[in-house]
């Protein structure tokens, strides 16, 4: 028995310790259930993962919709700041020279006010505020 390297003790190989087998002794029945068992346990986390990969790319496709959503928003919003920013500076503008226009015509003191009975007009900028409200 010095082929094996001495790892054996007894006179038949694979049994000892009184004659009990070492492994387990396998039969078909019993290899048929493992694989049909491990099969299945198989196809219940492949089945698991389609399902986890179908609501990955469903949520996917939602955030990118979001995405494209408040971009487009961010875009619009973008364009009436820009419009409100330019009204107000030609507001601003116009009250710079009716006032000093009013203050050369009045020698510089009084600022004249709108007399009680004239209609209001409206200004540029609550213009753009009635088309950005509707």
């Amino acid at each position: 028995m010095g082929s094996n390297g001495g790892a054996s003790s007894g006179g038949g190989e694979g049994i000892s310790n009184g004659g009990q087998p070492q492994g387990t002794e396998y039969t078909l029945q019993g290899v048929m259930r493992f694989l049909q068992t491990e099969w299945h346990r198989h196809e219940r986390d492949r089945n698991a993962w389609e399902i986890e990969r179908a609501e990955m790319k469903s949520k996917i496709g939602k955030l990118e919709g979001e995405g494209r959503t408040s971009k487009r928003l961010h875009k619009s919003l973008s364009k009436h700041v820009k419009m409100l920013e330019n009204v107000l500076k030609q507001e601003r503008a116009k009250i710079k020279t009716s006032e000093s226009a009013e203050k050369t015509e009045d020698g510089g003191t009084a600022l004249k006010e709108p007399a009680p009975d004239a209609p209001k007009r409206k200004r540029p900028f609550q213009t753009a505020l009635a088309s950005i409200a509707s």
